[in-house]
């Protein structure tokens, strides 16, 4: 787990590709990496937030030196699981962004690789208009959990990573 607390900047969508740069020292695209095998994991307590999360990477990371990284929504609303499974069995993606129920639905069927995940940044900054973050919304306290604690994240096989997790 590594501490984000020297990040000094507001904690908006439009400040999270410089947060990324700051924490990552470099988001350089891989080349080689497999289809479905992001270098970053965003989790995100829903499917609207996600998709702001995705147009803010997709919109702000090109000018943190990074050329048109690839973005891939990974969250249940209007997105159906073989769909998401096709896409990313096809797809080279640099990040991920998503729930934490549809991420790890997507680690159990093997479509989203973790061979050149680096980092997984749990979006904790994020408030809704009920007054609730991520860690405050019941429903999500077991996913999230199960998420972090996931084999294919953290397991004894998993290879490379720096292993470690990323609180924005």
């Amino acid at each position: 787990m590594q501490d984000s607390s020297s990040w000094t900047e507001p904690r908006t969508t439009d400040k999270l590709p410089a947060f990324l740069k700051k924490q990552a020292g470099t988001l350089e695209a891989t080349p080689c990496k497999p289809p479905g095998a992001p270098h970053t994991l965003v989790v995100t307590g829903s499917g609207m937030r996600a998709a702001d999360v995705c147009r803010c990477l997709k919109s702000g990371l090109p000018t943190q030196g990074v050329e048109k990284p690839s973005v891939a929504k990974l969250f249940a609303k209007h997105l159906k699981l073989a769909d998401q499974v096709a896409h990313l069995s096809k797809s080279r993606i640099d990040y991920g962004v998503g729930t934490p129920d549809r991420l790890i639905a997507l680690l159990q069927e093997g479509a989203l690789s973790t061979a050149n995940l680096k980092r997984v940044v749990v979006d904790v900054s994020y408030i809704d208009g009920k007054k609730r973050g991520i860690l405050d919304m019941r429903e999500l306290h077991e996913a999230v959990v199960r998420l972090v604690v996931c084999k294919q994240l953290v397991g004894e096989d998993r290879q490379g990573g720096e292993g470690l997790f990323v609180w924005y």
